[in-house]
């Protein structure tokens, strides 16, 4: 658990993790800030990745591809999601009720070097 998706408290948060648990074969941010987060807390520690901890995000961002190793990161429509989120929302004040319950998005797996 971390208090939010900041550097600082992803960090944190890891480190207690493995005081408690001993290092996890792998980290799966939530986002792709929180995976570039874990993978500074292992560089810091001369920890390998992925050789000794493989590191994964979500999103796919551009801001990503500057980091070495390269995240491996999964990549998600982001602009269609928010412009469909925006029309929806209108779709649901016109006419009181949203057109389906779900909308699905695809999303690829996009792989780097910190897996």
């Amino acid at each position: 658990m971390s208090g939010s998706e900041g550097v600082a408290d992803t960090q944190v948060a890891i480190g207690r993790y493995v005081d408690r648990n001993d290092l996890p074969e792998a980290f799966v941010g939530g986002n792709d800030q929180m995976a570039i987060a874990a993978l500074n807390w292992a560089l810091d520690r001369n920890l390998g990745v992925p050789q000794d901890l493989r590191i994964t995000g979500f999103n796919g961002f551009d801001f990503a591809s500057y980091v070495r190793p390269s995240l491996t990161t999964v990549t998600s429509p982001a602009y269609e999601m928010g412009k469909q989120g925006g029309v929806q929302l209108l779709r649901r004040l016109e006419a009181g009720s949203f057109e389906a319950p779900d909308l699905l998005f695809p999303v690829s797996l996009q792989v780097g070097d910190s897996d």
